[in-house]
């Protein structure tokens, strides 16, 4: 039995030795400029202590007013928005939500912008799981970036880690946090993740065909929320101009996957949408674009960001909400 113990303590100390072999090995290879985890691995510079936004330990970046929606005073009509860089803002000074609440009255309905840059479904659905207050209406803007991996964040002594397309819901995040000093990990880790469908940001077949049933899930568990406060949801489509041979278009292969996709949702869950797809077929958005936005962006401008809002108005309007 002796023998066996010994055995068994020799076997464990060799595995404890061989992993620490590998992780000098490793260690040194990466000071060696041999091996890179850039590409994965990102050292962020985001003001975490800004006006818009703040850290939470489970999404990285989270919207300022999360934190006023759970404390502040309520209206009438409280109206959270989700989103991503389209509903945050990106390269316009006023986002559709704060014209929607100009075109309001503040007294008595309220927008509450709880976008954030880079969100996909999930990410928006554990932001609205998060809020303590009921709304009264959802709107939730889907986007052809709903289908790619989102980022982790975790705080490596004092650092901010970025860990780049880590996985669609932040189910390695656990793993993620007690490992990231460990260049064995980041190995494995950069390997699994480079070779998954969704990583980068170029979407197509392998990438859809992926991540489509986990982002009907987290439509589904949003709805339920949403039925679960007695609220109401609201589907916004804004679709993503892509420039092809020269020409930039909306009739391209990731916006007419997205557009049909929630679509199709809308209809089977008996859903408002308003898809502002042929409202912005006959404006050329490029006029007035602001000049910190790059000329190529498929972001909406200003005017953009107005028929998004008129077309949002019109359909609360409709539906006897404002």
């Amino acid at each position: 039995m002796k023998n066996i113990y010994k055995k068994i303590i020799l076997l464990f100390a060799i595995v404890i030795l061989f992993f620490v072999i590998l992780e000098l090995f490793f260690s040194i290879l990466e000071k060696s400029n041999v091996i890179s985890y850039d590409n994965y691995f990102k050292e962020t510079t985001y003001n975490f202590g800004s006006e818009y936004f703040h850290f939470d330990d489970d999404l990285g970046l989270v919207n300022n007013n999360l934190l006023r929606i759970n404390s502040n005073k309520t209206f009438k009509t409280n109206i959270f928005v989700l989103g991503d860089s389209v509903t945050a803002g990106f390269c316009v000074n006023n986002s559709y939500v704060n014209k929607l609440n100009r075109m309001s009255n503040l007294s008595q309905t309220r927008f509450f912008n709880l976008a954030v840059s880079g969100y996909n479904t999930f990410q928006e659905y554990a932001v609205l799981e998060k809020t303590t207050s009921d709304p009264d209406i959802v709107i939730l803007q889907f986007f052809y970036n709903d289908f790619i991996n989102s980022d982790i964040f975790v705080n490596q002594s004092g650092n901010m880690i970025r860990i780049v397309n880590a996985n669609y819901d932040h189910s390695s995040k656990v793993l993620v946090d007690n490992f990231i000093s460990s260049n064995i990990f980041k190995v494995i880790y950069s390997f699994f993740v480079s070779n998954n469908p969704c990583f980068g940001y170029s979407l197509n077949d392998n990438c859809f065909a992926h991540t489509s049933p986990i982002v009907y899930n987290y439509l589904n568990k949003i709805v339920d929320i949403v039925d679960s406060r007695n609220s109401k949801l609201i589907l916004l489509y804004v679709p993503l101009e892509k420039e092809i041979n020269g020409v930039r278009t909306y009739d391209n292969y990731e916006n007419q996957y997205a557009r049909h996709f929630i679509e199709d949702f809308s209809k089977e869950h008996n859903i408002s949408l308003v898809d502002i797809s042929d409202d912005f077929l006959g404006f050329d958005l490029d006029t007035g674009k602001a000049e910190y936005c790059n000329p190529v962006d498929h972001h909406p401008n200003d005017l953009g960001h107005k028929i998004i809002a008129q077309k949002l108005h019109e359909e609360l309007l409709k539906l006897d909400i404002i």
